[in-house]
């Protein structure tokens, strides 16, 4: 039998033999095997060293800060019970931004929900559909604001975000 220091050790994991020690064991599968310690140190050292460099959580390296940014939406000067609104930043600087309708409300997200939107001009979009059956009886869908205002480049309504942000934005489609 090979001591625990034999030149094996420095070769690689083996099995754990009867009465061995089971400290520095690791069970894989019905099988328990020893890992010389002093491989093992090094590769934890590696690892803790390549993650603090990363970083834990990483992020978005192109975020740009958001403002509150919350308001009114109407169509034809009639608040809209549901739906979603888009903002799209004019500059290209940052996320898009978007929010739920709801009884002609909305609050935007960008990266977490509520966070607002970047500051600055956008371009805005604005989707309110219902199902409604076709005369054959198939389900389709009925844009209850136009389909050319559900997309921001196509809406033609832009809104300013200022830089403190704003919880009374007002978009108004026409």
């Amino acid at each position: 039998m090979r001591s625990e220091s034999s030149p094996r050790d420095r070769r690689g994991p083996r099995p754990l033999g009867e009465g061995r020690s089971r400290r520095g064991a690791l069970p894989i599968g019905s099988l328990t095997w020893i890992i010389p310690s002093e491989r093992v140190a090094p590769c934890l050292v590696l690892a803790a060293t390549l993650a603090a460099l990363h970083g834990c959580g990483g992020g978005d390296p192109y975020a740009v800060k958001t403002v509150s940014a919350a308001g009114n939406v109407s169509y034809q000067g009639k608040p809209l019970t549901k739906g979603t609104i888009q903002f799209q930043p004019l500059d290209e600087k940052g996320r898009p931004a978007s929010g739920v309708i709801e009884d002609g409300k909305f609050t935007l997200t960008t990266y977490r929900d509520g966070d607002g939107a970047v500051p600055g001009k956008h371009q805005v979009g604005v989707v309110v559909t219902e199902d409604v059956k076709s005369k054959d009886g198939d389900m389709t869908v009925k844009y209850i604001v136009p389909e050319k205002f559900a997309s921001p480049e196509t809406s033609g309504v832009e809104v300013e975000i200022p830089p403190g942000g704003s919880r009374d934005l007002q978009v108004d489609v026409k």
